[in-house]
């Protein structure tokens, strides 16, 4: 069963959401984690001394990434606010933790554009504004220049295709090292 251990990644993604909270493992009656005996077969791919350097390389390119380390830093903010158990029943207190948290959520996406070479914002509205600079809508609530804006890379998707393509490089590596050339001269 997955519900209370889940598949475990070989390399793990920051995630917004807390796992203990959300998924099969908060339910009531969730089965409890076990295994059964595997069935023993010719392993076809070790991966024992490829992960360890795939792992090294991703560390590596996701703390230089600016829309990565905004991810992270965007996941350590929701983990503080999720931490607040109490809020003040005082409105000025209650303000100045509302601004406290804006601040904060301004200051990482600052520091993403800064790192990306954009312009920077003096609060998080200007940034509702110049996504909204055209004021356009269609007639389904969709932007009506929507067709003509740049995708936005999903920093996630890019990452999982830079990991299958350092594992893919690293396999055939291994494959080559490990290969006698008499073997590889008869496929």
């Amino acid at each position: 069963s997955t519900q209370h251990r889940g598949v475990v990644p070989d390399v793990t993604f920051p995630s917004m959401y807390d796992h203990d909270e959300i998924g099969e493992s908060s339910l009531d009656h969730a089965l409890n984690w076990d295994q059964i005996n595997p069935v023993r077969h010719h392993r076809y791919n070790d991966l024992s001394t490829v992960v360890p350097r795939v792992t090294a390389r991703f560390v590596e390119r996701s703390a230089g990434n600016p829309d990565f380390v905004y991810l992270e830093d965007q996941v350590e903010l929701a983990r503080q606010t999720r931490e607040i158990t109490e809020l003040p029943l005082n409105e000025a207190a209650r303000i100045a933790l509302r601004e406290s948290q804006e601040q904060k959520a301004l200051t990482i996406e600052n520091k993403r554009r800064k790192a990306l070479g954009e312009p920077l914002l003096e609060s998080l509205e200007d940034e509702e504004e110049d996504l909204d600079a055209d004021g356009l809508a269609d007639v389904d609530g969709e932007d009506a220049g929507a067709e003509d804006e740049p995708e936005v890379d999903d920093v996630l998707l890019t990452e999982a295709g830079n990991i299958l393509a350092d594992m893919l490089q690293m396999k055939r590596q291994a494959f080559a090292v490990h290969t006698p050339a008499a073997a590889v001269a008869e496929q």
